[in-house]
């Protein structure tokens, strides 16, 4: 039989090429090569369970009933949400779901300290690193765009949108893209409750979450927040679980040791370590709900703005209905602004330099954009938002500046508590730190040549 570390090895070299070429590909171009990717890592995948299952390796060091659980609560989930498209969108939803299952239950046994593929652990955080800070780089810049109300010509910049960022590169079809980011969360939620391993890994992996929970909420489908509210249930009710374990194993050695007469040899020590974890826990589990209200807050008051506008950006072709549909946008989703079909082949690094270039105007040098909101209500008095009494001097624009303010300041703290835990990774982990100032390098220099 073949070894169990031979096809985790290979699993991990496949999913790190297939979310390369989701991230930084086109995406027509890529697709049949992403859906035989996607095959062999749900058979790599489901064979790893089933070795699991066989062996009883516990690799994924949590109950199998809890997986089996998860996965019929979110199927259940889904069924109920397309239970008016017929047996066709049941199908495709439990084709998506046996799928991402399967890509993404085994991910996360790498993470593990215990783990001995060292190779394949090192490129594996490499890219996990540089795809949650685009993704972190994403998010801000969403909300920077709206505190600041835009840069000063709409045409010199793109709309920030989650198409490129979301679910980690995989691109699937977006009414069940839901289902990713659920089975991501709820593996990085079981992960958190039950593996032993650094601080910094547990800080890295909860702002990974808090991320996934964001985009999972926040994407353009009929099925994305009914899952980000379904798997905070699941996950509240499993850390509530977990915790009323804890104390129960807490009080039985207390227990044992009252009854003993004294207390064993280090058994204080233990004692105190079990309650020092679980209150890292119940903190690290308080910080990441609150950055998750504070996003998806912001996110649904920012979106029941920016409907409105939308449609009626698209009603007075603001921003072109060619580069519009060309490249994949929407009459609810303006899309790329000012981008015509001969830039349809554009790799997606001259996309992520306007986004940085404006981050460090912005951010660095002080650079005060005007307020394109405001003149285009001024410039159409017209419109249905100014007929609905949404002028500029009517709060509306306040109310877009305060939401992206909070979203933003939000996602400082975000940020600032991703980077806390890298640099603590990094200092650990020496090899991990090479590749990753390699790879931010070449990054940089193809940002710099691109476009």
């Amino acid at each position: 039989m073949v070894r169990y570390q031979t096809i985790l090895r290979w699993y991990m070299i496949i999913f790190i090429s297939y979310s390369l070429t989701g991230w930084l590909g086109p995406i027509n171009l890529l697709l049949p090569v992403q859906q035989v990717m996607a095959a062999a890592l749900a058979a790599a995948g489901g064979l790893l369970l089933l070795l699991d299952l066989l062996t009883n390796r516990s690799c994924f060091k949590v109950p199998h009933s809890r997986w089996l659980l998860a996965f019929i609560v979110v199927l259940a989930i889904s069924i109920i949400l397309n239970i008016n498209y017929g047996w066709s969108s049941n199908l495709k939803t439990l084709y998506w779901q046996i799928l991402q299952a399967g890509l993404f239950l085994p991910l996360y046994v790498i993470l593990d300290d215990t783990q001995r593929t060292q190779g394949v652990r090192i490129l594996f955080w490499v890219v996990f690193i540089l795809i949650t800070l685009v993704n972190l780089i994403s998010v801000g810049m969403f909300f920077a765009q709206y505190s600041a109300v835009f840069i000063d010509a709409m045409g010199k910049t793109q709309r920030l949108g989650f198409i490129d960022g979301r679910n980690f590169g995989l691109y699937i079809d977006p009414n069940y893209g839901g289902v990713v980011s659920v089975c991501v969360m709820l593996a990085t939620c079981w992960y958190l409750l039950s593996c032993r391993t650094s601080r910094a890994t547990k800080i890295i992996l909860v702002a990974s979450l808090v991320l996934n929970w964001f985009f999972t909420v926040s994407a353009f489908s009929r099925i994305g927040p009914t899952c980000g509210i379904a798997a905070a249930v699941v996950w509240l009710a499993l850390h509530l679980r977990n915790q009323r374990n804890r104390g129960k194993k807490l009080d039985a050695k207390r227990l044992d040791a009252k009854q003993g007469g004294e207390q064993p040899f280090g058994g204080s020590t233990i004692q105190a370590r079990t309650v020092d974890k679980a209150n890292h826990l119940r903190k690290t589990v308080l910080i990441s709900a609150v950055l998750v209200a504070g996003l998806v807050g912001s996110y649904f008051a920012l979106s029941a703005v920016d409907t409105s506008y939308a449609t009626w950006a698209h009603d007075n072709d603001l921003f072109g209905s060619a580069s519009r549909e060309s490249i994949g946008g929407s009459q609810w989703y303006p899309g790329p602004i000012d981008h015509g079909p001969e830039n349809i082949s554009n790799n997606r690094f001259s996309i992520w330099r306007e986004y940085l270039e404006f981050s460090l105007d912005y951010l660095v040098f002080g650079k005060s954009p005007r307020n394109v909101m405001v003149q285009i209500l001024e410039d159409h008095p017209d419109s249905f938002i100014a007929k609905r009494e949404y002028g500029p001097h009517s709060g509306y624009v306040s109310i877009i500046n305060a939401t992206g303010w909070l979203g933003f300041a939000t996602w400082l703290v975000l940020f600032g508590f991703f980077i806390r835990g890298l640099v603590g990774y990094l200092r650990r982990h020496t090899q991990v730190s090479v590749g990753f100032i390699l790879a931010v390098t070449l990054l940089l220099v193809l940002l710099m040549k691109s476009g």
